[in-house]
């Protein structure tokens, strides 16, 4: 759930370049599902491919899509819409690898805080 960071931050740690979120957000809460997506991506500096359900459901929900790629930058690689669709996106795990390097945000967390 793009709702608990500690569960991405943990993969992080671990050694995660690449998360895959499958999920089903209402149209009602799209922008933050937005957010969490990039932010998830970005704070852990991974690659991080969301699909998400469009359409109604049975019961009249209706559902956002907003399926993407995010870079370990927060930058939407890949953005397929609202509408059922498919796509493809090339992702090179060595980047995750440069970038943590660059800039070591997972080394950088404050002491004494639990991983």
């Amino acid at each position: 759930d793009l709702r608990f960071p500690n569960m991405y931050r943990a993969s992080a740690h671990a050694g995660t370049e690449l998360f895959i979120v499958a999920s089903a957000w209402p149209r009602p809460r799209c922008n933050v599902m937005r957010t969490l997506v990039t932010a998830r991506a970005a704070e852990n500096q991974a690659f991080l491919a969301f699909c998400n359900r469009t359409g109604p459901a049975a019961d009249g929900t209706h559902f956002c899509g907003g399926s993407c790629v995010v870079s370990p930058t927060g930058e939407i690689l890949l953005d397929l819409g609202n509408e059922e669709n498919a796509g493809a996106v090339d992702v090179q795990t060595r980047e995750v690898k440069a970038i943590r390097r660059m800039f070591n945000v997972l080394g950088d967390e404050i002491a004494g805080v639990d991983r």
